[in-house]
C-alpha cells in the first residue's frame, strides 16, 4: 500500500497506509483482501463500514477504499482480481451497495456503474458525479436512494477516490471463499505471467 500510493506522490503512501491502520483500528473494516505471488505481499483492497441517508432509515452500505497493488506488478491482473474479490466480499456481507470514487473507464470494466442512476448522492459536492460508483445487490430495495455518509475520519483525510485506475487486466479464472474472524484463505487463485497468484480475504464477523 504505501509502495503503491508513494510511487508518483511521496508521502502519500504513509499518509494512506496510517489512515487505513486507523480505520482498522474502529471495527470499521467489512473485509480486508491481499494479493500474494510466491510469498510476497503484492497488493491489497479495503472494504469498509459508510451508510446511506436513506429517506425511510439509515442503511449500512459499504465502500472500497483503498485499492493497491505494488508498482512493479501491476497492470497484469492484480487490481482485477482484487475488485472482483472486494464486490464478492461486500455482497456476501449482506450489504445492499458497494460503493467507491475513482476511475469510471477502469472501474466500469469490473462492476462498477454511476451511481446517480440508483439516486444516490456522492458525500461531497467536491466529487465529480462519473467518479462515483456503485454496485448495487439483489438486496438493495427501491426506496434505498439517498447521500452516502462517510465516517468522519475518512472524509477528513479524503481516503476515498485514492485507488490508482492503472491497475489491472482481467484474470482468467476465479474461484471464491471466504474465512471469517482473524484467519484467512485462500480467496481467489489465477495464473499471473507464470506465477501462482492467491487472494486471502478476512472479513468481519
Amino acid at each position: 500500500m504505501r509502495a503503491a500510493f508513494g510511487a508518483e506522490e511521496p508521502g502519500e503512501g504513509d499518509k494512506v497506509a496510517d489512515l487505513w491502520a486507523e480505520v482498522r483500528s474502529t471495527g470499521l473494516v467489512l473485509a480486508e483482501i491481499v494479493a500474494v505471488i510466491d510469498d510476497e505481499l503484492v497488493g491489497h483492497v479495503g472494504v469498509s463500514h459508510c451508510w446511506l441517508d436513506a429517506r425511510q432509515e439509515l442503511v449500512d452500505v459499504a465502500m472500497l477504499s483503498p485499492l493497491s497493488a505494488l508498482p512493479s506488478k501491476q497492470s497484469h491482473g492484480i487490481g482485477t482480481a482484487l475488485v472482483t474479490a472486494a464486490i464478492e466480499a461486500a455482497r456476501e456481507l449482506g450489504r445492499p451497495a458497494l460503493f467507491l470514487e475513482g476511475s469510471p473507464e477502469f472501474y466500469g470494466r469490473r462492476g462498477f456503474t454511476g451511481a446517480s442512476t440508483f439516486g444516490f448522492e456522492a458525500p461531497s459536492r467536491r466529487t465529480p458525479e462519473a467518479a462515483f460508483q456503485v454496485v448495487p445487490f439483489d438486496s438493495r430495495a427501491d426506496w434505498m436512494t439517498g447521500r452516502v455518509v462517510y465516517p468522519r475520519r475518512v472524509v477528513a483525510a479524503r481516503l476515498c477516490g485514492a485507488a490508482r485506475s492503472r491497475l489491472g487486466v482481467a484474470p482468467r479464472s476465479c474461484s471464491r471463499g471466504t474465512s471469517r474472524l482473524n484467519d484467512t484463505s485462500n480467496a481467489c487463485s489465477i495464473d499471473w505471467v507464470g506465477a501462482h497468484l492467491c487472494l486471502a480475504t478476512r472479513m468481519a464477523t
